[in-house]
């Protein structure tokens, strides 16, 4: 059995530095934000080597970026979006022939800062990157703005018989508003690639917001 030995649960060490060196798993059609645990396709030989070279690391950390083009099969640099979500691999299964399925759970937001190799799968130096959190002033109004999302996503939840209602119970006891926005924006159905991108990539939480709130109503 050659799956790789990880532990169920990830917490990321906060005395421990994050790798500044990782490889990269580049995804179609979807976007990885941090905290949401989702599984992904493998098949390519690049991405199948990386996988190789997991099982003998002792992190397991990849850093997902999404093609801006679906149909690249080996995307170069400026076919890859340059922000992107450290992850880590919590389970793999074998399908037929050489296809894999991943598990990964999203850490925290990077932007690529070079790429060192391609070959024979992308690796980059990055940069680690935070949240701009709302000043402690405007609690009050941003306490209204999650009434506002939480009303609006549980009658989303409540439209689309594909989602379960414990995304709501969920939704409610995030307290972090940016963790909170970002399990949002991971599940919402009619946000394309792009614009999907374009919530990863805004750090500042209100803004965030705002654009959730505006994609809800």
């Amino acid at each position: 059995d050659d799956a790789l030995p990880i532990p169920n649960e990830v917490v990321l060490d906060a005395g421990k530095p994050l790798p500044g060196c990782i490889p990269i798993l580049p995804i179609r059609d979807a976007v990885l934000f941090p905290f949401s645990m989702v599984p992904l396709t493998v098949g390519r030989s690049g991405s199948l080597k990386l996988l190789e070279d997991l099982r003998g690391s002792r992190d397991h950390f990849v850093g997902v970026l999404a093609q801006r083009e679906a149909s690249k099969d080996e995307p170069g640099a400026d076919e890859l979006f340059s922000v992107g979500t450290l992850a880590v691999v919590i389970k793999e299964l074998r399908l037929k022939g050489e296809t894999r399925i991943l598990f990964v759970q999203g850490l925290k937001r990077f932007r690529v800062s070079r790429f060192v190799q391609f070959s024979p799968y992308p690796v980059a130096e990055v940069e680690y990157l935070s949240d701009s959190l709302p000043p402690p002033e405007s609690a009050k109004d941003m306490a209204a703005v999650r009434r506002r999302i939480e009303t609006l996503f549980e009658k989303l939840v409540s439209l689309r018989p594909n989602l379960s209602e414990d995304l709501v119970t969920i939704t409610f006891n995030i307290e972090e508003l940016s963790l909170m926005a970002d399990f949002i924006a991971s599940i919402l159905p009619s946000e394309s690639v792009a614009a999907k991108q374009d919530l990863l990539e805004t750090l500042d939480v209100s803004s965030r917001l705002g654009k959730i709130q505006a994609e809800l109503t």
